[in-house]
């Protein structure tokens, strides 16, 4: 069973522009229509109006007018966290060999650091225009406004040729490194257009709406835990264990076919085709999909863990763990068993009660730790009791995007695991 998006079908989409070109220079039938005089944003605190000339922002304004600018040069941009370490940040410019670094002040010491790090010279390293006071050597943005407003214009732009776009880098973009060191991801300008007249299209854009205050849900809100709906100009399949197409309803793993893909993994051949197969993408979530075209991600299969030969899904045992009373956040992974294959472990944050309990009375932990085990126990299959035990941690390690690091704790069960063999 394959499933189409239900929004209809894909607007025509150039693929010989860039991302700036697109944005600024071209009018695409999806473009909102918009009356000069309205207004542009809603101050927060005041819910005052803020209109042109006026718009203030706690983002810095400047990062995507450097994107933008990048883009109109021909180049490509790879965006960093600005929380990065200075090994991290490293690591990124050593990936993607980047020749040159735009760093917000207060991350200047990193970028400083990386840069050296990367054998780059620091005039490589431009600093965007604050108030900040900044070593003497530093390079700004200003400092390049006003060297190119007093120098006759030489630059023009190239036009790309029909298709061009397709191919064309405009990002480099990480992944998020649930289950290995992140990887640089290759992204043309033809998928970042496609992807926003996906959206525009999705939502259908310039139609008329009912009232905001009567308009509860948005267009294509139709089940609360689902994933939503394809958007326009995407294929979807979900692929059972034995290799055959799953039906409505059916368990299976997410393949999607889409004009917005990505090209590719960097310098990662094995990667890249592991999970770019014959212009389909292997996403590795498991998944259902309904008769009203709507998504249901169940888990991630690279996460589920095989016990007694069965498959459990970690993300519906940290579900039940959430139920208990003592439970603020929970994290469950597999760790080897001699007879079972695999048994889950459950690492657990505390709710501040719990662990006050714990603080001020002596058997509180085993009891709770207790109280965790018979409450899977209860609610869920044999195979599926935390047999590996629970373990309490202060906080559940994430990437910058929020996604759970279950490796990071998984490495954590096979040191405990040889601690407690030593005892």
């Amino acid at each position: 069973m394959e499933v189409y998006s239900t929004s209809g079908p894909l607007p025509n989409t150039p693929d010989y522009l860039t991302v700036p070109q697109f944005i600024f220079d071209y009018q695409h039938e999806c473009r909102p229509v918009r009356i000069p005089s309205a207004t542009w944003l809603i101050e927060d605190e005041t819910g005052r109006g803020i209109g042109e000339e006026e718009a203030t922002s706690v983002s810095f304004a400047d990062y995507p007018v450097a994107i933008w600018a990048i883009h109109r040069l021909g180049a490509v941009v790879s965006g960093a966290n600005p929380d990065f370490s200075s090994d991290e940040l490293f690591y990124q410019l050593e990936q993607t060999n980047a020749s040159l670094v735009i760093a917000h002040p207060d991350s200047i010491d990193t970028a400083r650091s990386a840069v050296q790090r990367a054998k780059l010279s620091l005039d490589r390293l431009i600093s965007f225009d604050t108030h900040q006071q900044l070593p003497n050597d530093s390079l700004k943005i200003g400092m390049l406004i006003e060297k190119g407003l007093n120098s006759l214009p030489a630059f023009v732009e190239r036009q790309l040729k029909p298709g061009e776009a397709k191919t064309r880098l405009a990002f480099l973009n990480f992944s998020s490194g649930t289950t290995g060191k992140p990887k640089a991801v290759a992204i043309p300008h033809y998928s970042l257009i496609t992807n926003v007249i996906q959206i525009a299209a999705h939502n259908k854009v310039n139609q008329n709406y009912c009232d905001i205050k009567d308009q509860r849900f948005r267009p294509g809100d139709i089940c609360i835990g689902g994933a939503g709906q394809l958007l326009p100009g995407i294929i979807a399949r979900a692929i059972k264990a034995d290799g055959s197409l799953a039906g409505f309803d059916e368990v299976g793993e997410l393949f999607i076919k889409t004009p917005s893909v990505a090209l590719g993994y960097v310098n990662n051949a094995e990667a890249t085709k592991e999970t770019f197969i014959d212009g389909w993408v292997r996403t590795g979530d498991e998944v259902k999909i309904d008769k009203n075209g709507e998504l249901w991600i169940l888990d991630r299969l690279k996460e589920i863990m095989k016990v007694k030969g069965f498959q459990v899904s970690p993300a519906e045992l940290e579900g039940c763990i959430l139920d208990h009373a003592d439970v603020a956040a929970a994290c469950v992974v597999g760790i080897p068993d001699d007879y079972s294959g695999e048994v889950p472990l459950a690492f657990v944050v505390l709710t501040a009660t719990a662990l006050r309990r714990v603080r001020e009375m002596p058997n509180a932990a085993n009891e709770i730790k207790t109280s965790i085990i018979k409450h899977v126990a209860e609610n869920k299959v044999h195979y599926k009791h935390l047999v590996g035990g629970v373990e309490f941690i202060s906080s559940i390690p994430t990437s910058p995007s929020g996604k759970m690091l279950r490796r990071v704790l998984r490495d954590e069960a096979k040191v405990l695991r040889k601690t407690k063999s030593k005892l």
